[in-house]
């Protein structure tokens, strides 16, 4: 099914300001730090959500297997399931990443400050769903149960909104889009390159790594665009079919 996109096209392009995308970073990292700091301190509920990324990625895996098994677009897939979507433990790097935002902002290029701005907050925001779902599952009594497609989908659609879960695939599709128009930037692959060793000598090497291997994904992917635009529709569908 195709969907309109237009919208989410114009929010792509649009310029922010630095005040903007430092605001944006704050909120988007203590957004994201408290929601794992919450599972941190409640094994319970860690439990739950970690079944639920475990289930997400798995269901990915079978939606998208075409791509996963296609040697054009293996890289891409693998990238949006281990970084857009992970089960990584994240509490390090933010820990590290709040107290940097002005050198961010300073260093990084600023073709990629908006994709590290768009990808923290997807962080976020899928962060606060799972923490939404646990918390209904665990209230249901069900911290023991195993996550199929129909508990997924129940959790889902009792414990978060359409109206989120788009902004989540809008975003998903936001950042990839994006990765898409980087490559394009003459001399970004050099760039991106030199900044290797001042990320890593201010703890800034995970997120180096995302935007490298972001640039490198998409740069040896044909037509990545499609790409994108194929895994954001097929979601849109898995979405419509919840609610």
């Amino acid at each position: 099914m195709n969907y309109n996109t237009n919208q989410t096209q114009e929010h792509t392009h649009k310029t922010v300001s630095q005040e903007e995308l430092h605001n944006a970073l704050l909120k988007s990292l203590t957004d994201a730090k408290n929601f794992r700091l919450l599972a941190a301190q409640n094994a319970e509920l860690l439990g739950v959500k970690n079944s639920l990324k475990r289930f997400q990625v798995s269901r990915l895996k079978q939606t998208h297997k075409d791509f996963l098994n296609s040697p054009d677009t293996q890289e891409a897939t693998c990238f949006f399931l281990e970084e857009l979507y992970n089960t990584k433990d994240l509490t390090q790097r933010d820990s590290q990443t709040e107290k940097l935002i002005p050198f961010i902002l300073k260093v990084f290029p600023k073709q990629t400050l908006q994709i590290i701005s768009k990808a923290f907050t997807l962080d976020a925001l899928t962060e606060r769903l799972d923490t939404q779902m646990a918390n209904a599952i665990i209230l249901d009594g069900g911290n023991n149960v195993t996550i199929t497609e129909q508990e997924y989908k129940k959790y889902c659609t009792k414990a978060t909104t359409k109206h989120e879960r788009e902004q989540q695939l809008n975003l998903v599709r936001e950042v990839g889009l994006e990765l898409c128009s980087v490559v394009k930037i003459p001399l970004i692959s050099q760039v991106l390159k030199t900044m290797r060793i001042p990320a890593k000598i201010a703890n800034l090497l995970e997120i180096h790594n995302f935007l490298e291997r972001g640039f490198n994904t998409f740069k040896n992917t044909n037509n990545p665009e499609f790409f994108v635009t194929n895994i954001y529709s097929r979601e849109m569908d898995v979405l419509q079919s919840y609610y």
